[in-house]
């Protein structure tokens, strides 16, 4: 999560490589369901602006895709 957390924080290799032309893209296992818990409103409001921490799973471009 570190990647990522500096990401948020427009730090971190993911803008990095992003700025050298590299198509990015950035991915946690769930770990048994440990990440859930750990998004914020903040990371809530980049995967859907507005959109509460509890309902950010159901949010995933892949369920979107699943109909």
């Amino acid at each position: 999560m570190t990647p990522i957390t500096q990401a948020l924080h427009g730090g971190g290799p993911l803008p990095a490589a992003a700025s050298a032309g590299l198509q990015v893209m950035a991915s946690a296992p769930l770990h048994g369901g440990e990440l859930p818990g750990m998004v914020d409103q903040e990371l809530a409001d980049l995967i859907r602006p507005g959109l509460p921490p509890r309902d950010r799973r159901a949010s995933s471009p892949w369920r979107h895709a699943q109909g």
